[in-house]
């Protein structure tokens, strides 16, 4: 409940055309595509 608020006040930004270019440009999109963790299934536990 602390951060609710500022949360929910987050729906409200509008990037400019420009602002997502240069979002685009610093993260393109793809590359954040893969698995989440590396196969662990070689460690013995």
């Amino acid at each position: 409940m602390k951060h609710l608020e500022t949360n929910a006040a987050a729906l409200d930004i509008e990037f400019t055309d420009e602002e997502l270019e240069r979002l685009d440009e610093a993260a393109p999109p793809g590359v954040a595509v893969g698995d989440r963790y590396p196969d662990m299934s070689s460690v013995n536990i």
